[in-house]
């Protein structure tokens, strides 16, 4: 049986990151410039308490879902 194997982005991630994104914009019908990948790309990986970050979820080693978070002051 295979297993949804969910762990933190690694830089090695960068092509599937950038495919699982745009297919989420491609979806909602929303397009973005390209500095906007790369800027989300280099702060998902700064340093910092309140800076974003993401995870990748894979299935038999390919990935298949992202998400980003970001903690907030309460």
């Amino acid at each position: 049986m295979s297993e949804i194997v969910v762990r933190p982005l690694a830089q090695s991630d960068h092509a599937d990151w950038r495919r699982l994104w745009t297919d989420y914009l491609t979806f909602y019908e929303t397009k973005l410039p390209e500095e906007v990948y790369a800027i989300t790309w280099k702060r998902l990986f700064t340093t910092g308490e309140f800076e974003p970050k993401g995870f990748i979820a894979t299935l038999d080693g390919k990935a298949v879902g992202l998400t980003h978070y970001l903690y907030h002051r309460s």
